[in-house]
């Protein structure tokens, strides 16, 4: 899920709380 969780978070940033709960990856 490395791939995932580094390009879901690369690709939309709007913000530095508001991608991890969205996309469900706050292991990055």
């Amino acid at each position: 899920m490395t791939t995932l969780a580094g390009a879901v978070p690369r690709m939309m940033r709007p913000g530095p709380g508001q991608n991890y709960p969205r996309s469900g990856f706050p292991l990055e």
